[in-house]
Formats: C-alpha cells, sequence, structure tokens
C-alpha cells in the first residue's frame, strides 16, 4: 500500500476521533460550567480536564487544515495525555484509578493516527508525567510509593498496548494493504463492468439496428421474390403457347402433311421439333418452380402402382443412353401402392434417369424399389457414371447450380431438375438424398409414403428387365 494511502486513511480517522473527542470535552466543560455557576455545586479541577479535551480538538485541527497532519496528531494525542492525568489527580489526596485507564486507549491512538513509534512515545510520555504528577503533588516518601502500586496496572496496561501496537503494526498494515488492494480491484472491475455494459448497450442498439435492415431487406426479397414468380409465371404461361406452335407444326411438316420435303429438310424439322420440346421442358420446369416458390403447387394424391410409371418411364430414358449402358429394373412383386400425384411422381423418376443417363458413359442404370418401412416405399437409382465430389452433395440441389465436371463434359442444363425433383418429394411428405463416389458413380434414393389403401397382390411376378440398346439420341 502506498504511504499516501495509508495517511489519507489515518487523517480521515483523526477527523472522526477529533470530532467526537472534541464533542465529549464540550459536553464535560458544559455541565461543569451549569454544575458551577447554575447549580452552586464546586467540582474541584473539573473544568481544567474538560477544557483541556476541549482546547487540545480545536488547536490539532487547526494544524490539520493547515496541511501538518503530523504535528496536529502528537498535539492531539499529547493534550489527551495531560487531560487524562489531570482527570486522574483532580483529588489531591487520591489518585484515580479508574481514569488512569484511558491512558491505553489514547496509546491505542497513537498507533493508530501516526505509527507503533508514536505509541511507544506516548506510552513512556504518560507513564513519565504520571509519576512524576505524583511526586509533585504527593512528595518523595514511602506513602508515596505505596499509594502509586494503585496505579501500576494501568500504567502496565498502557506499556502492553505500545507493544500490542509495535508488534500488530505488520499485520495491520498486511490488512490495510489487502482492503486497499481489494477497493482498487473492485473500483477496475466495476470500471470494466461498466465499460462492458455500455459496449452491450452499443451491440444491442447495432443489432436492433441491423434487425431493423434484415426486416426490411426480408420485406423487399418477398417482394421481389412475388415479383420474379409472376414473371415466371407469367412469362411461362406466354412461352408456351408459340412453342406448342413450333413444335407442333415441325411434326406436321415432317410427315410431308403439306407436301413432300426432302432428308435435308426433315432432319431441320426434327431439330427444330426437337429443341422446341428442349425449350418447353424448361419453361415447364420454370412454371414448376414458380408455383412451389409461391406455395401454388397442387399435388393430386391418389393410390399408384409404381412399376407400371417406372417401365414407361424406362422406355423413354432408353433412347437417350449409350449402347454401352445396360438399363434395369428391380421392382419387387408385393410393392405396394404409395399416395402420391402420378404426373409428379413420373417428373421425379424422369428428372433422376435422365440425369444418370446424362453423366453415364458406360456400365448400368439401375432403378429400385423397395419397400423400407412400414410407412415409405424407397426408390433409388444407381448408375456408373462420373460420381459427385462431396463438396457438391448440398449445391446440385440448389436452383440453376452446376458442377465443374458436368461444364467439362458440356452436358450443362438448368439446373432445375434436381431441385424440383427433391420439392416434389418433399411435398409428398418423404425425403431425397444422394450417395456417391467420385469417378464410381452415384446412388439418388427417395421415399414416398405408402398409400393406406394398398392392397399386396401375390399373383404379380417380379419385374426383372435387362434393355440393351445399340444406338444414342443427340438432341
Amino acid at each position: 500500500m502506498q504511504d499516501s494511502d495509508l495517511q489519507e486513511l489515518q487523517k480521515d480517522t483523526f477527523d472522526i476521533l477529533v470530532l467526537l473527542v472534541g464533542i465529549y470535552g464540550f459536553i464535560l466543560l458544559y455541565i461543569t460550567m451549569i454544575k458551577t455557576y447554575v447549580l452552586d455545586y464546586l467540582i474541584p479541577f473539573w473544568w481544567l480536564p474538560s477544557a483541556l479535551i476541549f482546547a487540545t480538538c480545536l488547536y490539532s485541527y487547526k494544524f490539520r487544515k493547515r496541511g501538518q497532519f503530523r504535528r496536529g496528531a502528537y498535539i492531539f494525542i499529547g493534550g489527551l495525555i495531560i487531560a487524562v492525568i489531570s482527570f486522574m489527580f483532580l483529588s489531591p489526596s487520591q489518585f484515580q484509578q479508574r481514569e488512569a485507564y484511558l491512558l491505553v486507549l489514547v496509546v491505542a491512538m497513537a498507533g493508530l493516527l501516526i505509527n507503533p513509534q508514536a505509541a511507544a512515545d506516548a506510552a513512556g510520555f504518560a507513564v513519565v508525567t504520571t509519576l512524576g504528577t505524583a511526586f509533585a503533588m504527593g512528595g518523595v516518601s514511602w506513602d508515596s510509593f505505596i499509594s502509586l502500586f494503585s496505579l501500576f496496572p494501568p500504567l502496565a496496561l498502557t506499556c502492553g498496548m505500545a507493544a500490542v501496537s509495535w508488534v500488530s503494526s505488520d499485520h495491520l498494515t498486511t490488512t490495510l494493504q489487502w482492503a486497499m488492494d481489494s477497493q482498487a480491484r473492485a473500483q477496475e472491475r466495476s470500471r470494466e463492468l461498466f465499460e462492458k455494459q455500455r459496449e452491450l448497450q452499443k451491440a444491442y442498439l447495432m443489432l436492433e439496428t441491423a434487425n431493423l435492415r434484415l426486416q426490411q431487406a426480408e420485406a423487399a426479397a418477398n417482394q421481389a421474390n412475388q415479383f420474379k414468380t409472376r414473371f415466371v409465371t407469367s412469362l411461362s404461361h406466354e412461352l408456351r403457347t408459340p412453342l406448342s406452335a413450333i413444335i407442333n407444326f415441325s411434326f406436321i411438316l415432317a410427315k410431308d402433311h403439306h407436301g413432300a420435303v426432302t432428308d435435308e429438310q426433315r432432319d431441320y424439322l426434327a431439330r427444330i421439333h426437337d429443341a422446341g420440346n428442349l425449350l418447353l421442358e424448361i419453361v415447364n420446369d420454370l412454371l414448376d418452380l414458380a408455383k412451389i416458390e409461391s406455395g401454388q403447387m397442387e399435388i393430386f394424391r391418389e393410390p399408384l402402382e409404381l412399376a407400371p410409371i417406372a417401365s414407361s418411364v424406362m422406355n423413354t430414358i432408353s433412347g437417350l443412353v449409350s449402347s454401352r449402358v445396360k438399363l434395369k429394373q428391380d421392382i419387387p412383386a408385393d410393392l405396394p401402392q404409395v399416395d402420391g400425384d402420378e404426373t409428379r411422381v413420373r417428373q421425379i423418376l424422369l428428372n433422376l434417369l435422365s440425369n444418370a443417363a446424362k453423366y453415364t458413359e458406360k456400365g448400368q442404370i439401375i432403378l429400385r424399389m423397395a419397400q423400407a418401412d412400414e410407412y415409405f416405399v424407397r426408390v433409388s437409382i444407381v448408375d456408373t457414371g462420373i460420381g459427385i465430389k462431396q463438396e457438391d452433395f448440398e449445391r446440385i440441389f440448389e436452383e440453376f447450380q452446376q458442377t465443374e465436371d458436368a461444364f467439362a463434359m458440356r452436358k450443362v442444363g438448368t439446373g432445375l431438375g434436381l431441385p424440383i425433383s427433391k420439392k416434389f418429394v418433399e411435398l409428398h411428405g418423404g425425403q431425397l438424398w444422394l450417395e456417391s463416389k467420385y469417378g464410381r458413380g452415384s446412388t439418388f434414393h427417395f421415399t414416398l409414403p405408402i398409400s393406406s389403401k394398398s392392397k399386396t397382390s401375390t399373383a404379380r411376378p417380379a419385374l426383372q428387365q435387362d434393355i440393351m440398346h445399340e444406338k444414342v439420341i443427340t438432341l
């Protein structure tokens, strides 16, 4: 602890003691004066110690206000010792042993206000002054020595207090050091907490501002999404009419219904027809996506047999795969009916099988169906194509996203097939997920809920087909 801190503490203690002792001296002087002059009851010498106490407090505090604290403290201690001795010898015929014990308190004050050395000095001064006063009033005689024995206990206790003050000074200093350090740490902690509170309030205001901005941005995004949905829906409807005309007229012209066409013209018309169908699929995907995002997509549920749908889709896909790719179906005879929309289930299978055909140049593509549990049927599309990297597992289910391998193979599309398929599966109450080893193929799984009205036929044979293809149709 710094000396200045200890001195400030001593000054505060000094102010309190001077106030209390001064009040005591004033009250004592007032009572003495009342009894002497009003009640005509004379107390010999009582005015002297009481006046001395009051004067000592005023005089010592005067030095304290001048900045001479140490001198004022010595005057305060010395004056109190003299006042106590005056109390002790109010009666010339008898020493007052009871008042002598006040010297112990004065010595303790000296150790508290100044230092242990001052306590020892005060004890020595009190003993010498007491003995000197006793001999001055009683003379040097055997009777005086005998009477001094009554003062031995309080004087010995006074010297003991000085010794205790000296011995305990280190402990007192350590205690004060701990108290001051604790106070300093508490103040520092309070400042830190106050700063943290200010930072938290500032962060809270920033968070509220950011939250308000996010709400505004969300509202703007929702409005923009609504505009986008309206635009896509309107554009899709507007494009479907001319696309249908292009597809139908190209088909009619290719069939020689309005005059003969050459083989080259028929090839051009076939390309126009295929390109129109492809563009119509893209428009339909955009329209489906817009309906899903706007919450307007409706699923017409009914009990469905998956085997006929699977066969129809596999026949459609057969024209898209290489001659080095084998198509297989693995559908058990007791597969239960599912609760779903036939058009959307067919669209899911077409999207997943088209992707498998696009990225599989050799090997096989297998369509498996099996009952997963008492609630769902699981459909799996297994291929031996290029596979998908682990980091692309989530990205391929986002709208308009393509992998780098798709760009490298120049087999890019709109990036809507997988996201739409996933949303259709979820609208049915199922899930769609992916398993893949890069370079070794992929497996897409999805589940559909089993119909409550499903009836399993035991007479139907298991459907196992191997389809070999000898040509590739390029659009």
